[in-house]
């Protein structure tokens, strides 16, 4: 874009919010000095006219055909990639290229100075190239940040109810398990009770059948003693031709009256103790009838109150599968917003970003590593950065990677045909291998955005270290790639079969950005 022609355009009224617009987009793309747009940002704050007169300053300069390069500019060499081997690659220092200095206390950034800048594009200014002032940290879009944060919010929100959701579906099983238990236990306990009713009652059957059959026996017996003997006792004695067998008589006859009523109360004792363990026994399979119906109940409820959270689970899922795909699409607006759309850089542009990261790689290849602590910390994720840095140039190999290293990878198809025979690291291999000392991370770019932390930055929030991710359907289960962020915009990563570990802009990876995870965090 023509800066005069911007500046120059106040023939009639000039609006405010185009001059906004278009002055702020030519400084950008134009080769004025940073310090300049940064000066026009503030100047906005204070009122249009003394934009106005700032920016007529400006199209004076440019008029005179004046040009201000920055300061610390200088021509970018590029220089050949390493092949990989099984230790970290050796690079050589490239003569020309350099490194912004880090400020005071903090880590190196990584910006690199060349008075190259990129051509403007429609919706922004493009992806940040060597020597475009630093992006992150500028402010974002007002409103794509709030939008991203509001949506990282609804996702966060929707996460903690799922995992509630699943802690309600666990105790859920459990009691319903429990219920089952119990209700096979009470079934048994009824069984039980109900055999005990039946031998009950047929011991009663069957002491009624002998009590009865000894009475008919004895009534058998008196009838045919007192059909000899129809007179009392004395009447016997008195009358008998003989004396003696009438006494025998008179004493089986009482022998039998003993009998009979030894017999009658036996009878009564045996039926009455039958019928109270009949009565016992149908008593306590009622009771365990009551408890099996009440443990029967409770299991229906356990039952039902464990689809109840399984059903609130899935509703819940697909609450936070809408709200992740909102989350990508506003993460994907405010990297939009930050850097403009996504654009490739130049070969030349290309080389002298990977010469300046070699060449920063053998300055902290002698580095210690951070302690591990178990968490996040700004050190850790530095290490980080660090420990990728050294395998750049290394090829890409599909499934390749490990905590040690580089590995052979596995054929796939198209331009990975080969890849079984290739020593390197797809993207995910990569970024096990870089966090490998402080965590474990699967072997899998979508496991890793949900498992490696619980903190997702937007990118205005990025620090080195983080997980950036991509997914071509917006959602986090579509996930296909992964790189490991290095700071100022830039991110290293293992883009596809054919190339190598690069640097990249973080705009000019590919479309469909999805969001970031901070591991540890």
């Amino acid at each position: 874009m023509d800066l005069r022609r911007v500046v120059a355009a106040d023939s009639g009224p000039l609006r405010w919010s185009g001059l906004l617009v278009n002055l702020e987009s030519a400084l950008f793309t134009s080769s004025i000095h940073p310090i300049a747009m940064n000066l026009f940002r503030d100047l906005t704050s204070l009122g249009p006219g003394i934009a106005r007169v700032f920016a007529a300053g400006v199209g004076f300069v440019l008029s005179l055909g004046l040009t201000v390069a920055p300061a610390h500019a200088e021509p970018a060499a590029s220089s050949s990639s390493p092949s990989a081997a099984a230790s970290p690659p050796t690079t050589s220092s490239p003569t020309t290229a350099s490194l912004a200095t880090p400020a005071a206390g903090g880590p190196s950034t990584g910006v690199i100075a060349n008075p190259t800048a990129p051509a403007a594009t429609a919706g922004g200014a493009g992806p940040r190239l060597p020597g475009a002032p630093p992006v992150l940290g500028s402010s974002p879009n007002p409103s794509a940040a709030a939008a991203a944060k509001a949506a990282r919010d609804r996702v966060a929100a929707l996460q903690a109810q799922v995992e509630k959701a699943q802690t309600t579906i666990a105790e859920a099983d459990n009691a319903a398990a429990l219920a089952e238990q119990s209700y096979a236990a009470a079934q048994e306990k009824l069984s039980n009770a109900r055999s005990t009713e039946v031998n009950s009652l047929l011991l009663a059957g069957r002491s009624r059948m002998a009590a009865d059959t000894a009475r008919r026996e004895l009534v058998d017996t008196l009838v045919q003693t007192y059909e000899g003997y129809r007179f009392s006792n004395m009447s016997a004695l008195l009358i008998s031709p003989d004396p003696g067998r009438a006494v025998t008589a008179v004493a089986y006859t009482q022998l039998l009256d003993q009998r009979h009523s030894t017999l009658t109360a036996d009878a009564i004792r045996t039926r009455d103790g039958f019928a109270s363990a009949e009565r016992r026994a149908a008593e306590a399979m009622q009771a365990q009838a009551d408890a099996t119906h009440a443990s029967a109940t409770a299991l229906s409820d356990a039952r039902a109150a464990d689809q109840t959270a399984k059903s609130t689970f899935a509703t819940l899922q697909v609450q936070l599968q809408a709200a992740q795909a909102t989350e990508a699409e506003t993460a994907a607006a405010l990297l939009f917003a930050q850097f403009g759309p996504v654009a490739p850089l130049s070969a030349s542009d290309q080389a002298a970003l990977m010469a300046a990261y070699r060449d920063k790689a053998q300055q902290v290849a002698r580095l210690p590593m951070a302690s591990s602590t178990g968490s996040w910390s700004a050190a850790v994720g530095q290490s980080v950065v660090d420990r990728a840095l050294q395998w750049l140039g290394t090829p890409y190999s599909f499934a390749g990677g490990s905590p040690a290293g580089p590995t052979l990878g596995v054929d796939s198809a198209g331009a990975g045909a080969q890849d079984g025979s290739v020593v390197g690291f797809d993207c995910s291999g990569l970024s096990l291998y870089a966090w490998a000392p402080y965590t474990k991370l699967v072997h899998f770019a979508a496991t890793q955005y949900a498992t490696a932390g619980r903190l997702h930055p937007s990118v205005a929030e990025l620090l080195p270290g983080d997980l950036v991710f991509w997914s071509g359907d917006r959602t986090a289960g579509g996930i296909s790639h992964v790189a490991v962020y290095v700071g100022e915009g830039d991110v290293i990563q293992a883009p596809q079969s054919g190339e190598v570990v690069e640097i990249t802009p973080l705009a000019s990876v590919e479309s469909g950005y999805f969001g970031a995870t901070r591991p540890l965090s």
